[in-house]
């Protein structure tokens, strides 16, 4: 209804397009790592890997330092996407929220300007935010100061590996809408049906029925 959507992305897990989905890969590998489990002594393989991380955020004296027990298991570990019609997002962690604002160029229609404000709790002392934030390890998270605005573009992004790789998709998505290719619209997935629904609400203002 009115345009809002969530998705929720399992974190954790190998994809089965590789077809080694019992194997920790890199990806896995560091999320474990992340989350204050030895990988070294670690044992349940790519199955057990949500399980253990978990485990380690909900131990007392976990690696952030933070009370998970009002949490399920997937709000610790999986990324909950929240879109608020009709131009912002947020990626919520217990960690931290990513909040990105899209707004229109003012003379380029093909460009658009991307805001992205991270909000993080009070973590422990020494410790970093989780990697997907994209904040620079040397940033003073600690409240006692407010980190300096930063104004970044397209050629140097700087906004982490997440967000930059996000950033790299939108210029071939962008080049698709111009395809001669693609004339009967799109065509979405379940997963997707939440660009549908940004569609049609959007659909609705143009044709001056809200």
């Amino acid at each position: 209804r009115n345009g809002h959507a969530r998705l929720a992305t399992p974190l954790g897990v190998a994809s089965p397009r590789t077809g080694k989905s019992t194997q920790i890969n890199d990806g896995i590998r560091f999320l474990l790592t992340e989350a204050g489990v030895d990988v070294g002594n670690y044992e349940g393989g790519a199955v057990g890997a949500r399980d253990a991380i978990v485990a380690a955020k909900r131990a007392p004296d976990n690696r952030y330092g933070l009370d998970y027990s009002a949490l399920t298991d997937s709000q610790i570990l999986d990324d909950w996407n929240y879109f608020i019609y009709p131009n912002m997002t947020l990626n919520t962690h217990p960690e931290g929220v990513s909040v990105m604002r899209f707004l229109p160029h003012p003379t380029d229609p093909e460009r658009f300007l991307y805001h992205v404000h991270v909000i993080v709790p009070k973590l422990k002392d020494g410790v970093t935010a989780p990697f997907y934030m994209g904040v620079d390890p040397s940033t003073d998270i600690s409240g006692k100061t407010r980190p300096p605005r930063e104004v970044t573009s397209m050629e140097n992004p700087n906004m982490g590996e997440v967000f930059e790789q996000d950033i790299s998709n939108m210029v071939a998505v962008q080049k698709g809408l111009h395809s001669k290719g693609f004339v009967d619209g799109n065509r979405y997935a379940e997963r997707e049906v939440r660009c549908q629904v940004f569609h049609a609400e959007t659909d609705l203002y143009l044709k001056g029925n809200k």
